[in-house]
């Protein structure tokens, strides 16, 4: 499975639910070191959907083979808006459009600057074609990665771009629905 923006696989603009969608993780200017993968399901909020709430941008996707294996996993994390990991030292990584056309993965680290129980503000670097990155920290203590939210929007007028996170409500709905991959 994997986690992206809602916008990625249902798009309005666009005829709706997306036709068919290919996973190239760590994608280089062509080179697929991880090979690839078919999306067999895709899921989201009707949030999304039918109303296109940004607290609700986010989407789970179902892939026809387990390519995390090569790859390796992140580990998901949801706490209070509150917390001080919020707005802590956060990274994301993508394919921007604006650096060598998209081709190529960057990443980028800053502080966050503010989170509410759907969404989350941070200063990161990012640009169009990111949007699904996962925005993360690094736990040192116990040398783990988490996801806290799916980068969806660029500045909205805040000054910071800026995420759906994952509360509890979408935790729970992301393990209900990785236990039905077949659905």
């Amino acid at each position: 499975h994997i986690l992206t923006a809602g916008h990625c696989v249902y798009d309005p603009d666009y005829g709706g639910w997306a036709k068919s969608i290919k996973v190239v993780p760590g994608f280089n200017n062509g080179a697929m070191p991880y090979g690839y993968s078919w999306v067999t399901i895709a899921r989201t909020y009707t949030g999304w959907t039918q109303n296109q709430m940004t607290e609700h941008d986010w989407a789970l996707c179902t892939l026809d083979r387990t390519i995390g294996d090569k790859t390796g996993w992140m580990e998901m994390l949801t706490t209070s808006a509150y917390d001080p990991v919020y707005t802590g030292t956060l990274y994301t990584a993508g394919y921007p459009g604006d650096r060598d056309g998209g081709l190529y993965m960057y990443w980028d680290s800053d502080n966050g600057r503010t989170a509410n129980e759907y969404n989350h503000w941070y200063y990161m670097d990012t640009y169009g074609g990111q949007s699904g990155s996962p925005v993360w920290f690094y736990n040192s203590s116990s040398s783990t990665y988490h996801i806290l939210t799916v980068h969806t929007n660029g500045d909205d007028g805040s000054g910071s771009n800026h995420g759906t996170r994952l509360n509890q409500e979408k935790l729970d709905s992301i393990l209900i629905w990785c236990s039905r991959s077949e659905e």
